[in-house]
This record gives structure tokens, C-alpha cells and sequence, in this order.
């Protein structure tokens, strides 16, 4: 109470905010941490999409119904984007696909026939 009535509203939203902060930095690491950056991407890009709608809707000067169509298309598309990103598999292990590349490209230049394309395109 005595905390109250020393500090104005003024002063105390840095220390809100600083509060804030400290808590919500190691949630967001370990969300980070944890979820897929698809996942992650998808919800955060849906989120600031529903959050600036708002702004863009009434910078254009909508109506209502326009805007909850508006809401419920953004609203749609994000669900299933969600669920895309969700149900799809992590990718494989970054080079683990060219590890037979390049031991073709070794046995090939072991075997005097030179360098070749993987692909025989440029055979």
C-alpha cells in the first residue's frame, strides 16, 4: 500500500514492464527452444496478421460485416496453416542427402573417370 502511493502510474510502468520482461524472456526461450520454427513461424505470422487487421480494416474505412469477414478468412487460413505446419514432418538432417553425392563424386574422381554430375545432367 505504502508502494502505491510513492510511485505514480507514470513510474511504475517501466517497472511493470521490466517485471513483464523477466518473465516472459525465458517462456519465450523455451518455446523457442522446443517448437518447431515452422510452428513457430506460422503462429506468430497469424498472430501479428489478427492483430493488425484491425489497424489496416480501419485505415481502409470497412464496415463491421466486412471486418468479421475479414477476421474469419485471416482466422481460416490460419488454423490451416497451423495444421499443415503441425502435421508436417521435421525436415531431414541438413546434408545427410549428400553424403552419397559426395562419395560418388570421390569414387569417380578415385576411378581416373573424373568429375561427373550427380544428376548426368551436365554428364
Amino acid at each position: 500500500m505504502v508502494l502505491a502511493s510513492v510511485i505514480s502510474a507514470e513510474a511504475a510502468e517501466p517497472i511493470v514492464a521490466f517485471f513483464l520482461f523477466l518473465l516472459a524472456a525465458p517462456i519465450a526461450a523455451w518455446i523457442v527452444r522446443h517448437l518447431n520454427a515452422r510452428v513457430l513461424g506460422t503462429a506468430v505470422g497469424g498472430f501479428i496478421l489478427l492483430v493488425n487487421a484491425n489497424t489496416f480494416l480501419g485505415a481502409v474505412g470497412s464496415g463491421p460485416s466486412l471486418n468479421t469477414l475479414v477476421y474469419a478468412a485471416i482466422l481460416a487460413v490460419w488454423v490451416t496453416a497451423l495444421y499443415l505446419a503441425i502435421g508436417r514432418r521435421p525436415p531431414a538432417q541438413a546434408g545427410a542427402g549428400n553424403l552419397g553425392v559426395a562419395r560418388q563424386i570421390k569414387l569417380d574422381a578415385a576411378s581416373g573417370r573424373g568429375l561427373r554430375s550427380p544428376t548426368g545432367f551436365f554428364a
